[in-house]
């Protein structure tokens, strides 16, 4: 009988299972994890020739792959297999929520399972591409759905985007939008070059600039233990103990009585449960 893997991860989950008190991981596919160059395909193919001659060289380091999306619509891809690794080590060894926000859509589980060879999983799909009205897209749909969830979780944010970022600087007010009272960090690769190591490592460091309850994840998955507290506030600790008079706290079967990360945050922050 083969063994049952509880470990796996079911490729998408619903918005509604995230607690939004982790790092916001907001990410585009096309031109930030694939990175095949279209627009040389295209003109390629409108000066003649063929599909398959038509495609742009693999550069190295770079595997192409195959997707077939549930809808039969079918995709090369061009990826960085040591981006995609370092992406998921920093999606899965800090406190990140991640959100696909993509012209993909629901479609993405196919370029996770396909072409991810199912790393990235667990996420889910932050916003989907509108409808075309009156033959096009409203403009900013990204940012639109970003802020929806950020004006309701107050969580710092990570946004992978190749073009949207820059639409939104075209816009007058883009420095006044809420979304950026929180802490943040935008990406802006190039669409042929995709996100980079480097640009994962920036990730982290800005995981690591982070308050303790938001960035690395800690030694329980219920909370933050004993010994997490009394590092973190040190000489203020009798403060956060006097702030959580009437808070309940979790019980550990391995690490004992732990705080919940929320209301850890809620100190940190400055916010007090069901007051704000």
């Amino acid at each position: 009988m083969t063994a049952i893997d509880d470990t796996r991860v079911e490729t998408l989950l619903p918005a509604d299972t995230f607690p939004g008190t982790g790092i916001l991981l907001a990410l585009d596919v096309d031109g930030v994890l694939n990175s095949i160059d279209v627009d040389l395909w295209e003109r390629n193919r409108r000066n003649g020739q063929s599909y398959e001659k038509a495609m742009p060289p693999v550069a190295n380091g770079i595997e192409r792959r195959h997707v077939r999306t549930a809808h039969g619509h079918k995709y090369w891809v061009d990826i960085d297999p040591a981006v995609v690794q370092a992406l998921d080590t920093f999606v899965q060894t800090n406190n990140v929520e991640l959100g696909w926000l993509t012209s993909w859509g629901p479609n993405v589980r196919a370029f996770i399972e396909q072409t991810l060879d199912g790393k990235l999983s667990g996420g889910f799909v932050l916003g989907s591409r509108p409808p075309r009205y009156r033959g096009a897209v409203l403009a900013e749909w990204k940012r639109t759905a970003l802020r929806a969830l950020v004006e309701t979780a107050g969580q710092p944010w990570i946004w992978a985007d190749d073009e949207e970022i820059a639409i939104g600087r075209t816009s007058p007010n883009f420095g006044d939008d809420l979304i950026f009272t929180v802490s943040h960090m935008m990406l802006e690769p190039a669409p042929t070059v995709g996100l980079t190591v480097d640009d994962v490592a920036a990730m982290e460091r800005f995981a690591t600039s982070l308050d303790v309850g938001v960035g690395k994840r800690g030694a329980c998955e219920l909370g933050t233990t004993s010994a997490e507290i009394h590092a973190l506030f040190g000489d203020r600790l009798p403060t956060f103990q006097a702030w959580m008079r009437g808070q309940t706290m979790g019980v550990c079967p391995e690490h004992g009585v732990v705080v919940y990360r929320a209301d850890l945050e809620s100190f940190l922050t400055g916010r007090r449960p069901g007051f704000d």
